[in-house]
């Protein structure tokens, strides 16, 4: 079954990453519906529409995992088909002095939400809409990890780099049961990307972070997106279970 265009999924669209990974779909001819919890979701959408892409936005709290399941029913119903899903949205829940919660300080609520978003919810998402890509022969499975799900980070909470490190093996686990069915799974593991999300990290743990890159800087949303940009394409056939380190060489393994 072919589609006049794409569709695109991307959580989390309304900033930071999720917005570079819109944009750069966007400009790939496909159609993005963008999630996020904030109205300004809509905003962007129509920024896309005006430069001439297909996109629509919703407003979707996604901690509210009625509301998730909603959406699934709801294009489930309205379209009955997804191609692409980006499972961008995540949290990085900080002390009120924006640095990391310490293993002994570290709330059960914290850990709780943390998974829930960051990995519940992808789990939903791609439960509900790769049966979809399978029905007809093709889909792509972006999930947006981190660098604390490949190696230890002292700035990162155990809550983060547990729930994130879980997304790796859900990406495998979709690969492998959904691969001989035109689906491809594949994770995106960014460093530090210039986010409203980095911006709100301690100051001097972002100085300090900056001198792990190999080349001396934080990325930039663009980036991120155009590494999205290849696992949603044809080109990326032959690719899946893979997680792409795309970290500036703040990790090399």
């Amino acid at each position: 079954m072919t589609h006049e265009k794409r569709l695109a999924v991307v959580t989390g669209g309304a900033a930071g990453i999720g917005w570079g990974i819109g944009q750069a779909l966007a400009s790939d001819g496909l159609h993005v519906v963008l999630l996020d919890k904030s109205d300004d979701v809509q905003v962007r959408a129509q920024e896309l529409n005006d430069r001439g892409g297909s996109a629509e936005g919703e407003t979707v709290d996604l901690m509210d995992l009625d509301q998730v399941e909603a959406f699934i029913n709801r294009l489930r119903a309205d379209r009955g088909h997804a191609d692409v899903l980006v499972n961008n949205a995540g949290v990085h829940m900080r002390k009120a002095d924006g640095r990391k919660y310490s293993l002994a300080e570290l709330p059960l609520e914290v850990w709780e939400d943390s998974f829930r978003l960051n990995l519940t919810v992808p789990f939903l998402l791609c439960k509900g809409l790769v049966p979809l890509m399978a029905e007809q022969g093709w889909g792509r499975v972006i999930n947006v990890a981190s660098r604390g799900a490949r190696t230890a980070v002292p700035v990162v909470g155990a809550q983060y780099a547990s729930s994130k490190t879980g997304m790796v093996g859900l990406t495998r686990a979709v690969a492998a049961e959904f691969g001989v069915k035109g689906v491809t799974a594949n994770c995106i593991a960014p460093g530090r990307i210039e986010t409203p999300a980095e911006a709100a990290a301690a100051a001097d743990e972002r100085v300090a972070a900056r001198k792990e890159f190999l080349l001396g800087r934080t990325g930039r949303i663009d980036e991120i997106g155009a590494v999205a940009s290849f696992l949603a394409s044809e080109g990326s056939s032959f690719v899946t279970g893979a997680v792409i380190d795309a970290n500036g060489g703040s990790f090399v393994g």
